[in-house]
């Protein structure tokens, strides 16, 4: 993994092994305090591949992120 500091308020992760996909935290000052926007940005790899990725690994590993934020947002709530 490498840490990559785009200005004051952004910070890239780019995963290990360079696959194609690079998280980035974005910090929003509210009045309530502060925002943190996450995005992960995927790269589909190269053909023969291309197909396989948008058929089973993107939708897999969208419904992992989904359950994970789900997650997240009952071990928060109050």
């Amino acid at each position: 993994h490498r840490l990559r500091k785009i200005e004051n308020r952004l910070i890239d992760l780019d995963h290990a092994g360079n696959k194609g996909f690079v998280t980035r935290w974005k910090l929003v000052e509210e009045e309530a305090g502060t925002r943190v926007d996450i995005h992960t940005y995927i790269q589909p790899p190269p053909k023969p591949f291309h197909t396989l990725y948008f058929e089973k690994i993107r939708p897999a590993w969208q419904l992992c992120h989904q359950q994970a934020l789900a997650t997240l947002e009952r071990r928060l709530a109050p």
